[in-house]
């Protein structure tokens, strides 16, 4: 009778014990979400290019760049101004 009931107790606080690493865990996961820094691809050049130089894929990278708030994404064809 006292073994069923060491092993009663010794599963509880398994199972106890569980639930608060799930718990922790989901803390852990909420925390690391709220402070993720937003960021926005940015194409940067890689060396100094002088006025009037022809761009190429070895003179610039795209990379993630931190910002406050993302822009909105827009096509080309929805900006008045600019004649495509």
């Amino acid at each position: 009778m006292a073994e069923r009931r060491y092993s009663l107790v010794f599963y509880a606080a398994v199972l106890v014990a569980a639930a608060a690493t799930y718990g922790v865990y989901l803390m852990l996961q909420r925390t690391r979400e709220a402070n993720r820094v937003a960021t926005a691809p940015v194409v940067v050049a890689l060396k100094d290019m002088p006025e009037g130089a022809t761009i190429d894929r070895t003179s610039i990278a795209t990379m993630h760049g931190r910002c406050r708030r993302s822009p909105p994404v827009r096509s080309p064809r929805r900006i008045p101004w600019l004649a495509v």
